[in-house]
């Protein structure tokens, strides 16, 4: 096998010299490689023989050439670990079943699929089952034509017209948005983009939409002024809160020191472990309402410390938990 790996590699060196237009010879391919001409010559006839190359000899320029412009050498060569990424990446697929996306990664796929040479490597994903599960978000169902018209105004910079439907209403209403762009959170889609209704940068999720248009003749440009930064934070969420960021200090309790240890807030958040074993975690963020809901969530494993307006708002919000349970 080690023959073949370096055989194929030489393949791809000697596509890329004639590709290049410099006319090699066998003799100056052998002495680039450090094998003999009589291995050039069957790499050649192997390159005529199975990819079916037009490689021709250029009696002037005494050097090989390409006949035809249009010809690739569809190759790719992958070692054990990127086929197992590969592999990986085939699983990751299901978790984007019954949604527009899952067509066009599995396309991709098989794409890559396609460029491995059949008799070098054999991929199969079967024997991932046992050894690998993604466990996925549950995500809302999310109609094609939502996908189809959100991403094609992003790209196009247009604008869209939609019915809303936000978590404090019970009828949809009609909004009309410049998107800026897309993300994706935990399996739910959401654009980011301009209101005109509300004359003001929203987050809209996918989920929510419905008698959605792309207006065509309604062009728009991103402002230059607009950073993705002051809107989402990618290691917490895309909740629309504050957009000026804080800082947020929380305490572990012992019981899940290593959790807090480990998990990542921010590139830049600071954890000290304390003599007892609990952990504090400082780091800033905009997410005020993610933040809230994951210490809420916590339980008593986690306390706020800081700013002063979460410590309030986690206490109200469980007051209002703990009276729902109250004895009647």
């Amino acid at each position: 096998m080690h023959e073949r790996r370096v055989q194929f590699w030489r393949l791809l060196r000697i596509d890329e010299e004639i590709r290049a237009r410099r006319y090699p010879t066998a003799e100056k391919l052998a002495a680039l490689f450090e094998v003999s001409r009589r291995t050039i010559e069957r790499d050649i006839e192997f390159l005529r023989d199975r990819y079916d190359a037009p490689i021709d000899y250029d009696a002037k320029r005494r050097g090989y050439f390409y006949a035809s412009e249009t010809f690739f050498l569809k190759s790719l060569f992958l070692s054990d670990e990127e086929l197992f990424a590969v592999a990986v990446f085939e699983k990751t697929l299901r978790q984007y079943r019954n949604t527009p996306i899952e067509a066009r990664l599995q396309a991709v796929f098989s794409k890559l699929a396609a460029l491995l040479p059949e008799d070098l490597v054999s991929v199969s994903t079967l024997w991932l089952d046992d050894g690998v599960t993604f466990i996925s978000e549950p995500a809302p169902a999310i109609e094609p034509e939502i996908f189809e018209a959100v991403f094609s105004a992003v790209k196009r910079k247009r604008a869209l017209k939609f019915f809303y439907r936000s978590l404090e209403q019970n009828e949809p209403s009609l909004r009309v948005c410049e998107p800026y762009h897309i993300v994706c959170q935990r399996g739910a889609w959401y654009v980011i983009g301009r209101c005109r209704e509300k004359n003001d940068v929203r987050i809209f999720a996918f989920s929510r939409m419905s008698g959605i248009s792309l207006l065509e003749r309604d062009a728009f440009a991103v402002p230059e002024d607009f950073k993705l930064a002051d809107y989402i934070d990618t290691n917490v969420g895309v909740w629309l809160g504050k957009r000026t960021p804080f800082t947020v200090r929380l305490l572990f309790s012992p019981a899940v020191g290593v959790f807090a240890e480990e998990h990542l807030w921010s590139d830049e958040q600071k954890v000290k472990v304390l003599s007892d074993k609990s952990v504090e975690v400082s780091f800033s963020t905009t997410q005020f309402e993610e933040i809230m809901r994951f210490c809420l969530g916590q339980g008593a494993t986690v306390k706020v410390l800081e700013p002063p307006e979460l410590v309030q708002a986690v206490r109200k919000e469980a007051a209002k938990v703990a009276g729902m349970y109250e004895v009647w």
